[in-house]
């Protein structure tokens, strides 16, 4: 399971994190967690998360459109493609993570007008946000994501432990759409 840094974190902290729980992947959620990428070492693999709106437009630049000033004086014209930003010596990620506005709230977005730019990550994209066992099929039908990702979904009342149950149910539901 990838871990979450500080959202405040810069490269040094989110690698430090990740060393001393000894996994080799970190989320970057958050504008200081995201500004980290270029700084993290390749050996650590990075999911960038994105910030959807509640109409399904994304909030948040793609990794590879983050062009400095002095590259645009050089007439540069962007990254386009994942490997262009591997290309120039900058870090690419695995995955793209596009959750709703407020992380953890449950709370879904437009999951049919979402529109998540292909190689703009290694390996493809994860939805999330508002899943449930009752709404993972619709979302993967409307959106076609690579994964899905839940949390709050899944949950017992108490809105923290997992519901073993639910869990399995969203399981189903997964491998119904499929």
């Amino acid at each position: 399971m990838p871990h979450t840094p500080s959202p405040h974190a810069p490269a040094p902290q989110i690698v430090a994190a990740c060393d001393a729980a000894g996994i080799t992947i970190a989320q970057l959620h958050g504008d200081a967690a995201r500004a980290s990428l270029a700084g993290l070492p390749a050996r650590l693999q990075a999911i960038y998360v994105l910030t959807a709106a509640a109409n399904g437009e994304l909030l948040t630049p793609l990794p590879g459109t983050v062009v400095d000033r002095s590259q645009l004086m050089a007439g540069a014209q962007g990254w386009r493609r994942a490997v262009d930003w591997v290309s120039q010596g900058r870090r690419t990620v695995e995955y793209l993570l596009v959750d709703g506005q407020a992380p953890g709230s449950g709370v879904s977005y437009d999951f049919g007008a979402l529109r998540v730019p292909r190689g703009a990550s290694r390996r493809g994209w994860a939805l999330a946000g508002g899943l449930t066992p009752e709404t993972v099929g619709g979302a993967i039908a409307a959106a076609r994501p690579d994964v899905v990702d839940v949390a709050s979904g899944v949950a017992d009342a108490g809105g923290v432990a997992k519901d073993p149950r639910r869990v399995e149910a969203f399981i189903a539901a997964v491998r119904a759409s499929g």
